[in-house]
């Protein structure tokens, strides 16, 4: 592998640990900021509200498991435990390829 190609896996594995790092936090402050609602207003709060924010909890928190499992993925990959598939990820707006 020449320098070059070196430098741009770097390049590419630093724009995903940026880019997983922001949807990481993104997602925990989500599931933050709606739980701090809900304790907030324990009581005073219409329950579909509650079930809606309950469910924006759930789906940020099954994002971050998802993440979480690709980092380890993509830990194993580095050390050559796991073979390199090409798939497309896709959370939001954002795509990324592995």
């Amino acid at each position: 592998m020449s320098e070059r190609e070196r430098q741009n896996i770097l390049l590419v594995d630093n724009d995903l640990i940026s880019t997983a790092f922001h949807e990481l936090q993104t997602s925990l402050t989500s599931i933050k900021s709606f739980a701090e609602i809900l304790l907030d207003d324990i009581g005073d709060m219409d329950i579909e509200l509650q079930k809606k924010y309950l469910s924006i909890i759930n789906e940020e928190s099954e994002k971050l498991s998802y993440l979480i499992s690709s980092i380890f993925d993509l830990q194993k990959i580095d050390a050559g435990k796991m073979l390199r598939k090409k798939e497309r990820l896709s959370h939001g707006k954002k795509s990324t390829n592995l």
